[in-house]
């Protein structure tokens, strides 16, 4: 079992947890009133964990994590190889899925390629598991720079509407979801992700 307690960046008192937190008032009073106290949000609505990422990132608030219900982050670190496709990819059965799941041309290469898989996994475990927000709201209002989010269009590991919550949060932001894709866009459509990041610098090269 996980100790909430270490989802926070610095220690906390307590772990109180809200479920159904609405548009998130209460909660972020109780964070305000409470610093020493680290607070879990639970809102099965998109709006209302909008407003509460808007006021959170206001606030600077930093004893504060969220989870949407709505849209779980599938754990791929317990998930069986061959079931990592429907995932990653809009097609399974694609070039793109076959190509990654291509054996190494040789044994040696293939054990490589396992050890470092598996210390990857390992690595994010610790870091980013089970909750990836550790503080990162409380930090995307200073991106300054126009910023493009490109998301696959089809992504079964993080669901599209994490694209636009990362788009409320960051100033100056837009999403490009890339048809007939998933988790790797590059690398399933890679011309339609390079036509979109293209034009994005173009454009913001202008504005710059």
């Amino acid at each position: 079992p996980v100790d909430p307690g270490t989802l926070f960046e610095r220690p906390v008192r307590e772990v109180w947890l809200e479920v159904g937190f609405g548009a998130g008032e209460h909660l972020l009073a109780q964070a305000a009133a409470n610093r020493d106290v680290g607070l879990i949000g639970c809102e099965p609505y998109v709006t209302g964990v909008v407003r509460m990422v808007r006021g959170l990132v206001d606030a600077r608030l930093d004893n504060i994590r969220l989870w949407r219900d709505d849209a779980p982050v599938k754990n791929w670190m317990a998930t069986a190889p061959q079931d990592l496709g429907p995932l990653l990819f809009a097609d399974p059965a694609g070039p793109a899925a076959r190509m990654m799941a291509a054996p190494p041309p040789d044994p040696e290469t293939g054990i490589q390629m396992a050890l470092r898989t598996t210390w990857s996994l390992a690595c994010t475990g610790k870091f980013v598991w089970p909750i990836p927000d550790k503080g990162l709201k409380k930090r995307l209002h200073r991106i300054a720079a126009p910023t493009l989010i490109v998301w696959g269009e089809r992504d079964g590991l993080a669901p599209p509407v994490y694209a636009r919550d990362f788009e409320q949060a960051i100033p100056d932001a837009r999403v490009e979801l890339i048809a007939d894709a998933g988790h790797v866009p590059q690398v399933e459509q890679l011309e339609r992700t390079a036509q979109a990041v293209t034009g994005f610098l173009a454009g913001a090269g202008g504005r710059a």
